[in-house]
């Protein structure tokens, strides 16, 4: 038996899973919004709003191809996708008055 892997509710793998769910919900989230982005003519707060979310998914594309996982990682994540979403209509509003 390897003992490589981590035990199935331990620290390491919550915090696996946790960074797993956050670069898989980036990657959605930026398709999400540049298809929704083309469908109309305001491109640019969709691209905007999506810059933290290209962040995050290409920081964890470089944990997932090192195996490599980061609790830094896992909170700026959480936070910033829950500080997004809870002011995504006033940013994307704003966004659009500015542009």
């Amino acid at each position: 038996m390897s003992n490589n892997q981590p035990k199935p509710f331990s620290k390491e793998r919550t915090k696996i899973i946790v960074g797993r769910i956050i670069y898989f919900y980036s990657i959605f989230y930026v398709l999400i919004r540049i298809f929704s982005g083309f469908q109309n003519d305001a491109f640019l707060p969709h691209f905007l709003i999506a810059i933290p979310f290209i962040a995050l998914a290409s920081i964890g594309f470089t944990f997932e191809k090192n195996k490599n996982y980061s609790w830094i990682y896992v909170i700026i994540g959480v936070v910033l996708i829950s500080v997004i979403r809870f002011y995504e209509q006033e940013l994307f509003t704003y966004f659009l008055k500015l542009f």
